[in-house]
């Protein structure tokens, strides 16, 4: 049997969980990616049963319900150290221009369950910065943001981003004669039978 094409709701339609978002909580959601956000929808609906007049209104007298979609909709993607590129640069290219500062401020909008803070944290503690920098780590979601609170992860998933962590924390891809010896359990504790990643507290 063919496969049939995906088909959105119709923008009509879209347009209508947009202004239930802005009359009824506080989440504007008119920048998000129209495809993107299409998609989640159609997904609600279909999880949930619903066609997109009873998702307005079961939004409209239910701010739990309300609430659930916003974690439905957003994406909760990070990872530790992802996209080496980006974090080798921001260790040896841009964070030691900001030694001479007094006061460090940095904001992870939308950071999810928080690897990419805790991987900003290491960097920083490795750097000595740790203590003039105010690091903010927000999320729309408050079930990652509590998860990043915890600071425990998933070993397996995390595993393969630790060669990540070497990439980046051990080598100087703009000097290669500096070789870092940075070991993981300096920032982690790992425990295989529970399948836990922990970063340790003082992050």
């Amino acid at each position: 049997m063919p496969i049939e094409p995906y088909e959105m709701p119709e923008e009509i339609e879209i347009e209508k969980v947009l202004t239930a978002f802005k009359k009824y909580s506080n989440y504007d959601f008119s920048d998000y990616s129209d495809k993107s956000f299409a998609r989640r929808v159609e997904k609600i609906l279909v999880d949930h049963g619903l066609s997109i007049d009873l998702l307005v209104n079961r939004m409209a007298s239910n701010p739990q319900f309300l609430e659930q979609v916003v974690r439905e909709i957003t994406v909760n993607t990070t990872e530790l150290f992802r996209d080496i590129d980006f974090w080798q640069a921001i260790k040896y290219r841009i964070l030691p221009k900001l030694k001479r500062q007094d006061c460090i401020r940095i904001w992870h909008a939308g950071c999810s369950t928080g690897q990419e803070v805790y991987s900003m944290a290491i960097i920083l503690h490795e750097l000595g910065l740790s203590e003039k920098t105010y690091l903010l780590a927000s999320d729309i979601n408050t079930d990652v943001i509590q998860r990043a609170k915890n600071g425990i992860y998933q070993y397996r998933f995390n595993r393969d981003y630790l060669d990540n962590f070497d990439k980046v924390m051990r080598y100087n891809p703009y000097n290669y004669e500096e070789v870092f010896n940075i070991p993981d359990e300096k920032y982690f504790t790992i425990n295989q039978s529970t399948d836990t990643l922990s970063l340790h507290k003082f992050l």
